[in-house]
């Protein structure tokens, strides 16, 4: 029998009572006036978790094929709707983020190990979508090979891997939004694909092999070849030979016994060697080693999941990077013959004040990447002598390192809160970057200041955080503030632009960027204070924050938004259940939210090292104890709360926005307005248009100016 919850009966969903409830000027406790919510049915399923009973009012949420559950996420649309398209806020941040957003914009050229052939693409301002292009020689003009505009409209190209002669290039096309990539092979000099096809779902991580022969790529389970929920596990590299059949291609690396496991190979600069990794996604992983010239058998680099590897071969070193005995990471080398761990040798020791996060090969030097106090240096030795220098680089920011061992060219990409993402070729004999690309955009970064500040958390740990803010923003708690954070996976939140933060900052906004424990800015320790059991001080870091802000006279609660997406939805979801009077008003993008349930949908199962599952008992405890799904109370008054999901996400099932939304509306529907929002066309990354990208930040931010009575 259907049970309509009694709040809900009767009501007519209006926007008006919303904008009036978002838009109260008053103490972080009011609430007045009536949202006037969809229906929703209350069907209680019961579990028994470790001896306890765990009631969900909402399972039936779960299902998103149901006819009903797509009424009810369709009226739940219809009213976010209704609302978010009258904000003034968001007509301003639709002209805004085009102006900031749409301009001619290119890639920097690559060119492949074994040819003349360079690759790059372009998009121009009015374009939705990229154009790939290919010159085959300098004295050549370049021409397109594929224009993406020309696909359907929620098709994209979500990858391009030039053979090594650029002869043959793999594209990986999806829909949507989705990462169900389907890898197609095209001629590059007529344009034309050929028949191959390949084995599998989610093709990726293609990686060619001398002479054209073939190439390594990573593949799930195509529905209906295993058990129900085992397609979105089991990746497995596989070899194709180009003109075979897909069913003839090889199982080369995977794993028989454990689906979790993620294995991808990537074939050295110089053709001979491929490496094969083995990874979980609690960030260990093993390595192995293969001679493809001449052939050899595959050979263990470090086995036993208890650290962090990845590898270069460069002439006829291995280097070895890790985190094993070295929280911040060295890199170690020894022969690509005898790749095992009793035959290392320090490389490069570990610098205790820096994280090293990538290691580069680039024409004879090895550029290793490192986040010092979360932004990037650059370190750049000679196989031989040793330490040369560091690259200096525009500003604190963040910056990538690519190219190729064999090839003179160093690519660098860079970007800072402030400063838009250019790109550069690195001079190492005059020391100096080369500017490539630049947009031109109309922004004035000299008006806004960012600093690294510390702050104590509830265990006295000492936490960092990015503030950046216009330059005379007073310290009377008068500044609207966007607080974010991730807190998971060993990820770093470094400076980077945002357009969407450039038009928060526009309008007399701060950003807080919060390094909270889970994440990597401080090394592997930090990272693992943050996960399984200590997920909890995840949590409490960035309430610290908020707490900081307010005792420094940034901001008061009445002007404290949180902004979290995917992982980052659960660290901020769980600080504003268990702390609400200390924001206003939060977005959660793509977020996780049922952590009882979590590892049941997609993917997610690979996730039980960094969270547990509630399958354990001891790890119930702890999960049910912050799982912000489980722990949202009846009666309290929580920050007006806008709720992303897609229905195309493959990581964050969108299931976890509608329970929390039907949750949420039902403990306290006089409260400040609970939105869902559900989008139809798009991933966990977003539409496939610049123009879908575009509507779906203003929606996201104009509901968080509107809630702090931000007017640009």
């Amino acid at each position: 029998m259907s049970v309509v919850h009694p709040a809900r009966q009767g009501r007519a969903a209006t926007a008006a009572a919303i904008a009036v409830l978002l838009s109260m000027p008053g103490s972080p406790g009011a609430a007045a006036g009536s949202a006037g919510y969809p229906d929703t049915r209350i069907l209680p399923v019961a579990d028994t978790l470790d001896g306890t009973v765990v009631i969900d009012n909402y399972r039936w949420l779960e299902d998103g094929s149901d006819t009903s559950v797509r009424e009810w996420t369709n009226a739940q649309n219809r009213l976010a709707r209704s609302f978010l398209d009258t904000l003034p806020q968001r007509r301003y941040l639709l002209s805004r983020l085009a102006a900031l957003r749409r301009y001619d914009r290119q890639g920097m050229p690559f060119r492949v190990p074994d040819g003349n052939a360079r690759f790059h693409w372009r998009r121009a301002a009015d374009q939705e979508k990229p154009v790939s292009y290919v010159q085959e020689h300098d004295s050549l003009p370049a021409r397109v090979i594929v224009d993406e505009n020309e696909l359907e409209l929620e098709e994209r190209l979500l990858s391009f891997s030039p053979s090594r002669d650029g002869r043959y290039v793999a594209l990986g096309f999806a829909r949507s939004g989705s990462e169900d990539a389907r890898i197609r092979i095209m001629e590059t000099a007529n344009g034309e694909f050929l028949p191959d096809t390949l084995r599998g779902a989610r093709q990726s991580w293609v990686s060619w092999v001398p002479g054209n022969t073939g190439f390594y790529y990573t593949a799930a389970p195509r529905p209906g070849t295993v058990p129900a929920g085992d397609e979105a596990y089991w990746y497995t590299v596989y070899f194709h030979r180009l003109g075979d059949p897909a069913d003839r291609d090889e199982k080369v690396f995977g794993h028989d016994s454990v689906r979790e496991y993620y294995h991808i190979c990537q074939v050295s600069d110089d053709g001979r060697c491929a490496g094969f990794v083995r990874a979980s996604m609690a960030r260990v992983n093993e390595l192995f080693l293969q001679r493809l010239d001449p052939p050899g058998p595959m050979l263990p680099v470090a086995t036993g999941f208890d650290a962090t590897y990845g590898g270069a071969v460069v002439d006829s070193s291995l280097l070895i990077m890790t985190d094993s005995g070295a929280p911040m990471g060295m890199v170690y080398v020894t022969s690509p013959e005898r790749p095992g761990r009793e035959n290392w040798r320090e490389f490069v020791p570990e610098i205790p004040d820096a994280r090293l996060v990538n290691i580069a090969t680039i024409g004879g030097r090895i550029y290793l990447v490192y986040e010092r106090k979360a932004h990037t240096v650059v370190r750049i030795h000679d196989p031989d002598a040793g330490f040369l220098r560091e690259m200096r680089l525009p500003a604190i920011g963040t910056a990538s390192v690519d190219g190729s061992w064999l090839v003179d060219e160093v690519r660098v990409s860079f970007s800072s809160f402030a400063y838009p993402g250019s790109q550069f070729y690195y001079n190492f004999a005059a020391d100096s970057l080369e500017l490539f690309f630049q947009p031109e955009l109309d922004i004035e970064p000299d008006r806004y200041v960012t600093e690294l500040v510390w702050y104590e958390s509830l265990d006295s740990t000492r936490v960092s955080m990015f503030l950046t803010r216009p330059k005379h923003a007073p310290r009377d708690g008068s500044t609207p503030v966007l607080l974010t954070a991730y807190g998971g996976f060993g990820v770093s939140m470094t400076p980077g632009y945002s357009s969407s933060h450039m038009a928060w900052l526009e309008s007399g906004g701060m950003l807080a960027v919060v390094h909270v424990r889970g994440g990597g800015e401080q090394g592997r320790q930090w990272h693992e204070a943050g996960k399984l059991a200590g997920r909890q001080k995840t949590f409490e870091d960035l309430i610290a924050a908020a707490e900081w802000l307010v005792a420094e006279k940034y901001t008061r609660p009445e002007l404290l938004a949180a902004y979290g997406g995917s992982n980052g939805g659960l660290t901020v979801a769980a600080a504003i259940v268990q702390r609400p009077e200390l924001f206003r008003a939060v977005v959660l993008d793509r977020p996780i939210l049922d952590m009882l349930r979590y590892h049941l949908f997609g993917p997610a199962g690979m996730w039980a090292g960094e969270y547990g599952t509630a399958e354990d008992p001891d790890q119930f405890r702890y999960i049910a104890g912050y799982s912000p799904y489980a722990n949202v109370k009846p009666g309290t008054d929580y920050p007006a709360l806008l709720l992303f999901g897609s229905e195309n996400d493959f990581r964050a099932d969108p299931c976890h926005v509608r329970k929390m939304a039907a949750r949420m509306q039902a403990a306290n529907p006089d409260g400040r307005p609970v939105l869902l929002l559900v989008e139809s066309a798009s991933g966990h990354f977003g539409g496939t248009t610049e123009t879908v990208q575009i509507e779906q930040s203003a929606d996201r931010y104009a509901f968080l100016m509107s809630a702090l009575n931000m007017r640009p």
